[in-house]
């Protein structure tokens, strides 16, 4: 231990120990009940709390996805076939699957990513809710947009958001737990 440290640490010690003298002084009650409040909502956030982040997160990057891959005839943004030149190859059916899945599953993923632990503990547990509300609302716009398909399409569509919502969640929950080690103590 170099001699800067040492005395980093003898300063450490003696704040400590004049701490330790000093005489407790009472923190006002208002002050420690909004304290406490406050670590309690961050600890435990509310279904309504993650649900409008995630709702956020979804909005902001299902829109994205439109700049390269369009869903159901809407977008890509500026014309053109984006990457459903590509999946269009594997029949009208498994392409509305796969651009369904894209379309809700890098949104699960990235708020995965961008939620804290307490909150993307919330959303593993609500992650079945949250993929049906998504999926049930970003195809209700896309109707309202003008999507073009059949029932068939429709159908493949849904289910590819519905499976690539919980999974995405899930994936990016796991891909954080790996990378950083611990972040999260249980993905349910």
């Amino acid at each position: 231990m170099d001699s800067s440290n040492k005395i980093k640490n003898e300063d450490l010690v003696a704040e400590f120990h004049e701490f330790m003298s000093s005489r407790p002084q009472e923190v006002p009650s208002d002050l420690s009940a909004k304290i406490i409040s406050r670590v309690h909502s961050e600890l435990n956030p509310s279904k309504g709390r993650v649900l409008l982040k995630t709702a956020g997160v979804h909005v902001l990057v299902a829109s994205l996805s439109l700049l390269f891959c369009p869903q159901l005839g809407i977008g890509p943004f500026g014309g053109g076939r984006g990457l459903l030149a590509l999946f269009h190859r594997l029949g009208p059916n498994w392409c509305a699957m796969v651009c369904g899945a894209m379309f809700l599953g890098f949104s699960s993923f990235i708020a995965a990513w961008l939620l804290t632990r307490e909150e993307l503990l919330v959303a593993n547990v609500n992650g079945y809710a949250y993929a049906v509300l998504f999926t049930a609302l970003s195809f209700a716009s896309l109707m309202l947009l003008g999507a073009e398909g059949n029932l068939d399409v429709f159908l493949f569509w849904n289910l590819g958001a519905l499976i690539a919502g919980v999974s995405g969640l899930r994936l990016g929950a796991f891909t954080r737990c790996r990378l950083w080690g611990g972040v999260l103590a249980k993905v349910r």
